[in-house]
């Protein structure tokens, strides 16, 4: 089942625990302010990959300036293709979803364990 960041990742002394030391992290959309952010923290919480998904080429590169390991172009590639050849068929450990539409279904993305 796919497992998405929601507000229970919050640890008993009011710290915020998103994953275990290198796990991979799917953060979509760069440019969103609160992908970004989290995907820093868990960046400092040891996250071993951070992959986000850009609409063209040209902001590729501004993810990766921000950190991202690897960047999904949706103009040639689905989803589940990029997050599947980026993580040789294994799937990611957590999304970083915030915008809350229906993009991150098991049915339309099969890579995310």
């Amino acid at each position: 089942m796919m497992r998405t960041m929601r507000a229970e990742s919050f640890t008993g002394d009011g710290g915020l625990k998103l994953v275990e030391p290198g796990k991979t992290v799917l953060a979509p959309a760069i440019g969103g302010a609160v992908g970004n952010a989290v995907t820093q923290l868990a960046r400092g919480q040891g996250a071993g990959k951070a992959i986000s998904t850009t609409p063209n080429p040209a902001k590729a590169e501004q993810a990766r300036a921000l950190g991202f390991d690897d960047v999904i172009d949706l103009s040639g590639e689905s989803l589940a293709d990029g997050v599947a050849r980026i993580t040789r068929g294994r799937g990611v450990d957590v999304v970083i979803e915030s915008v809350g539409v229906d993009e991150f279904s098991e049915r339309r993305v099969r890579g995310i364990r």
